[in-house]
C-alpha cells in the first residue's frame, strides 16, 4: 500500500505588524501540525525571525524558492521571501498602509501557487482590514479579495468552528472559508479551491 503523500500547505504571513507572524509561528512550534503537513509562507523571512524571537521558538527560519527547494525543512519555519518591506517603515503593532499591503501580496502570491497547482491548499493569517484598504484593497475583506483572485463571483461562508484546548494557540477558533458551500472532500473533487483562517 503506497503511503499518501503530505498535504502541501501555502500560508499567508498576514499582516506583519499585527499578530499573523506570531499566530503561525506558534501553531508551527506544534509538531503535530509539523507532521500534518507541509507549509510554506509567503512573506517576510526578517518579519518570521523577529516573529521567532518574540516568541521565544526555537525553530529555524529558512528562505526557500519553494516546497522542491533542498533547503526546505518539514521542522523549520519555511518562507517564500515573496514580500518586500521596507523594516524602516515598519512597526510592529502599528499597522498602517505599507504593511497592509505586504499582507495584500503575500495573500496575492499564495492564491497563486493553490491555482497553479503547487500547492493543496492556502492558510489566510489575519489581516488589519483599515490597513488593507488603505493599501487599495477593494473588498469589504479578505475572502472577496481571494474569490476574485481565483475568478469566483459569489461566496459563500463555510465555517468550522473547534477548540483547540491544550495547543499553543489555546482558545483560538479555525475557521474554514470556501467559494461555495460544498464540504472538503466534495470541495476537492471537484477541484475547488479551499481557504482556511485561522
Amino acid at each position: 500500500m503506497a503511503s499518501e503523500r503530505i498535504p502541501r500547505l501555502v500560508l499567508t504571513m498576514g499582516d506583519p505588524s499585527g499578530i499573523g507572524p506570531e499566530v503561525i509561528v506558534k501553531a508551527l512550534c506544534d509538531p503535530m501540525v509539523r507532521k500534518m503537513a507541509h507549509c510554506l509562507i509567503v512573506g517576510n523571512a526578517a518579519i518570521f525571525r523577529q516573529a521567532v524571537k518574540l516568541v521565544e521558538a526555537d525553530l529555524p527560519v529558512r528562505s526557500v524558492s519553494g516546497f522542491d527547494d533542498p533547503a526546505f525543512d518539514p521542522d523549520g519555519l519555511n518562507v517564500l521571501d515573496a514580500v518586500e518591506l521596507d523594516l524602516r517603515r515598519w512597526t510592529p503593532q502599528k499597522p498602517n498602509e505599507e504593511s497592509g499591503r505586504a499582507a495584500l501580496r503575500a495573500i496575492e502570491g499564495a492564491t497563486q501557487l493553490v491555482l497553479q497547482g503547487a500547492a493543496d491548499a492556502l492558510v489566510t493569517a489575519p489581516i488589519h482590514k483599515a490597513a488593507a484598504h488603505q493599501a487599495g484593497l477593494p473588498f469589504a475583506g479578505h475572502t472577496e479579495f481571494l474569490a476574485a483572485l481565483c475568478g469566483v463571483t459569489e461566496t459563500r461562508l463555510h465555517a468550522r468552528l473547534r477548540r483547540t484546548a491544550g495547543h499553543p494557540c489555546d482558545g483560538a477558533y479555525g475557521v474554514v472559508r470556501r467559494p461555495c458551500g460544498a464540504d472538503a472532500r466534495t470541495h476537492h473533487q471537484n477541484g475547488g479551491v479551499g481557504f482556511t483562517c485561522f
